[in-house]
C-alpha cells in the first residue's frame, strides 16, 4: 500500500507585507540619504567658496586702494622734492625761514602727513618740521635714496616714511622726507563689513586691526602676494586680509545646509508613507489569495479566483482552482485503485 506523503508545516517570523515594507523603506531611505548628503555637501561647499571669494574680493579691494593710495602719497612727495623753493633753501640758509614754513605747513595740511623735514647729503636736518621717529645719518633707506638718487619708502615703527631725493643740476644734494600716518591711511580706505573687519601684517608682525576678543574663534583671508609682481603694497611688507568670526561665516552655510535636511526628512517620511501604501497595494492580493488557498483545505467547494488584480496572480487563482477540481475529480478513481473490492 503506497504511503501517504507527510508535508512538515513552515513557520514563518515575518510575512511577506513586513519584508516588501521592509525592503521599500530601506531603498527609499538609503536613496533620500544619498541624495540628502549630497545637496548638502555641494551647498556646504558652494557657499563656503563663495563666502571665502566674497571676502577675498573685499580683502583685494583694499589692496587696491591702498596701492593707489601709495602711489599718490610717493608721487606728492616726489613732487615736493621738485620744487623750486626746496632746492632753494638747501643753499640758502637765510632765506628759507621765510618761505618754506608757510610751504610746508600747506604740505601737512594733508590729513595723512605727519611730519616734514629737509635734509642735506650726509643726511643731517635743515628744517624739520617735528622730532623725527629715527635717525637720518643712520638709515639704509635714506643713504639708498641719496647714493642710487632714487626715492626710498618704508615703513617703520607703525609709519610710512617716503625719502625723495632733491636734485640740483643732475647732482643730489640732499633729501626730502616725509612721515605719513599709516594708521589713518588705512583706515580711510577701510570699507565697512558687517561681522568683519581688517587685518594687515607688516613682516608677519599685527600692524593693524580692530578690537577683537580674543577667545572667540576668527577666520583670516589674505590677499595672495605675487612674488612676481612690483607693487608698493608687497614692497613694503604689508600682507591685506579680512577677518570674521568663524560662527557669523558658517551661519548662512549651516542655515541652508539645515532647510536642505529639513526638506530631505519631510521628502522621507512622505516616500515611507507611499512605500507603505505601495507594500499594501503588493501584498494585499496575494495574502487574499494565501487566504483562499487556506480555505480550500477545509471547503471543497471554495474558489480562490477571481482575485480582480487582472494580472499573473488571477492567473495563479485560476491555476488553483483547476488543480483544486482535478485532483476532487481524480481521488475516487485513485480510492478504487487502492481498494479493488471495494
Amino acid at each position: 500500500m503506497p504511503s501517504i506523503p507527510f508535508f512538515k508545516k513552515t513557520t514563518h517570523q515575518k510575512g511577506i507585507h513586513s519584508r516588501i515594507v521592509w525592503m521599500i523603506n530601506l531603498l527609499v531611505l538609503f536613496g533620500i540619504l544619498i541624495i540628502t548628503t549630497t545637496a548638502t555637501l555641494q551647498t556646504y561647499q558652494q557657499m563656503n567658496s563663495q563666502g571665502k571669494a566674497y571676502y577675498l574680493n573685499q580683502a583685494d579691494t583694499l589692496h587696491h586702494r591702498l596701492e593707489q593710495n601709495f602711489n599718490h602719497l610717493i608721487e606728492y612727495a616726489h613732487q615736493l622734492a621738485k620744487n623750486k623753493l626746496i632746492v632753494n633753501a638747501l643753499t640758502d640758509s637765510v632765506g628759507r625761514d621765510q618761505y618754506l614754513p608757510p610751504l610746508i605747513n600747506n604740505f601737512t595740511h594733508h590729513q595723512d602727513t605727519l611730519a616734514v623735514s629737509l635734509l642735506d647729503y650726509d643726511g643731517h636736518p635743515i628744517f624739520p618740521t617735528k622730532q623725527s621717529d629715527i635717525q637720518y645719518n643712520q638709515s639704509p633707506h635714506l643713504r639708498t635714496a641719496l647714493i642710487m638718487t632714487q626715492t626710498s619708502y618704508f615703513i617703520e615703527k607703525g609709519f610710512l616714511f617716503v625719502i625723495s631725493p632733491i636734485e640740483y643740476y643732475n647732482t643730489t644734494q640732499g633729501a626730502i622726507m616725509v612721515k605719513y600716518d599709516l594708521f589713518t591711511i588705512i583706515k580711510n580706505n577701510t570699507s565697512k563689513l558687517k561681522y568683519a573687519f581688517t587685518h594687515i601684517t607688516h613682516n608677519e608682525d599685527l600692524l593693524y586691526e580692530k578690537t577683537i576678543d580674543p577667545e572667540k574663534d576668527y577666520l583670516y583671508l589674505s590677499h595672495a602676494n605675487d612674488h612676481h609682481s612690483e607693487n608698493i603694497v608687497q614692497q613694503l611688507g604689508l600682507s591685506v586680509g579680512i577677518g570674521i568670526r568663524k560662527v557669523h561665516f558658517f551661519q548662512p552655510i549651516i542655515e541652508a545646509t539645515s532647510k536642505i535636511i529639513f526638506i530631505g526628512l519631510m521628502i522621507l517620511i512622505i516616500t515611507l508613507f507611499a512605500a507603505h501604501y505601495v507594500a499594501n497595494s503588493v501584498t494585499q492580493p496575494i495574502l487574499e489569495l494565501f487566504r483562499r488557498v487556506k480555505e480550500t483545505t477545509n471547503d471543497a467547494t471554495a474558489l480562490c479566483s477571481p482575485l480582480g488584480t487582472y494580472d499573473e496572480l488571477d492567473e495563479l487563482a485560476q491555476a488553483f482552482d483547476e488543480k483544486t477540481y482535478h485532483i476532487q475529480h481524480q481521488a475516487p478513481s485513485t480510492t478504487r485503485c487502492l481498494n479493488p473490492t471495494a
